[in-house]
């Protein structure tokens, strides 16, 4: 099976097909295996998210934090807000996520649904995320929903659709609850969180030019430490090893397209030759690109 890629632009922003406007959530099944080496890379997108994990653990990052998500627990990550997953020790992850629109619960952006419960939370710049731990009650059923709406939506039974919005709306009325006073209880966002989106922008405009540190870190307006330690937050690499990872994640597509040769790959990946291309690919994919031609892409 042929590994997933999630597709972004400049700024990060994950590019796939919008939600049916008629009823606007999807929800599926997924394993982080079922993307290259097991890494779901930063994204964000304008529609808000819900995780639950069935089978294993995963790294979720989102901002400049990392938890370690295991069985039976889950995350709601707000809208436009930087988030990307990997797997631990190399063991794959099974979990559950559902995407959705605010309109979902509240309806047009006048109603009172929307203005008093949704829009609270949806615009609240320190609200990144929560994790949901079954510890209690309440975290308890927001996590046995998430299953059960992903089952509905998936097997879309005879008024399927009701039943999936009753149980968001019940499930979102306790992540209201639990969230409270906002103000008092939010997780603090930090400004940085903007600087790596410029920085991001940079690299994923520039990667295929000549690209130094002191060049992402005056795209996002930093000094060259302050880059560096920015980026260890967020991705655990510095700055040059992010654009390598990138290049090569770039790579992927035109070395399963037979149109291309191994030093053509290299130089459309940003890599300066073949051999350095081959040296940095065997490094972070653990093979060459022509193992990888012939073992993931079956050529």
């Amino acid at each position: 099976m042929e590994k997933k890629k999630i597709q972004t632009d400049k700024e990060g922003k994950e590019l796939r097909q919008p939600l049916d406007g008629k009823f606007p959530i999807a929800a599926e099944f997924q394993k982080l295996s079922y993307y290259a080496y097991g890494l779901c890379i930063s994204h964000w997108h304008p529609e808000m998210e819900l995780l639950v994990v069935t089978e294993g653990a995963l790294e979720q990052r989102i901002g400049e934090e990392t938890h370690m998500i295991r069985e039976n627990e889950g995350v709601f990550i707000n809208s436009h807000v930087m988030h990307g997953a990997r797997m631990v020790n190399r063991e794959d992850c099974s979990y559950r996520v559902i995407r959705f629109e605010p309109a979902l619960l509240g309806g047009n952006a006048k109603s009172l649904i929307y203005e008093k419960y949704v829009k609270t939370l949806q615009s609240q710049k320190d609200l990144l995320y929560r994790i949901v731990r079954p510890e209690d009650i309440q975290q308890r059923r927001m996590i046995d929903l998430i299953y059960k709406i992903t089952d509905t939506y998936v097997k879309r039974e005879v008024c399927y659709e009701l039943k999936v919005q009753q149980m968001m709306l019940e499930l979102w009325e306790l992540l209201y609850k639990r969230t409270g006073h906002v103000e008092e209880n939010a997780i603090q966002m930090n400004r940085e969180l903007y600087k790596i989106q410029d920085a991001l922008a940079y690299i994923q405009m520039y990667y295929k030019n000549p690209m130094t540190l002191e060049d992402i870190a005056g795209a996002c307006m930093l000094s060259k430490s302050s880059c560096c330690r920015l980026f260890k937050k967020v991705f655990r690499q510095s700055p040059m090893e992010y654009v390598t990872s990138y290049r090569i994640q770039q790579s992927f597509m035109l070395i399963a397209d037979d149109r291309y040769s191994i030093t053509e790959i290299a130089y459309e990946s940003g890599f300066t030759n073949s051999s350095y291309f081959t040296e940095m690919f065997r490094k972070v994919i653990g093979m060459t690109p022509t193992q990888y031609k012939k073992e993931i892409c079956g050529k």
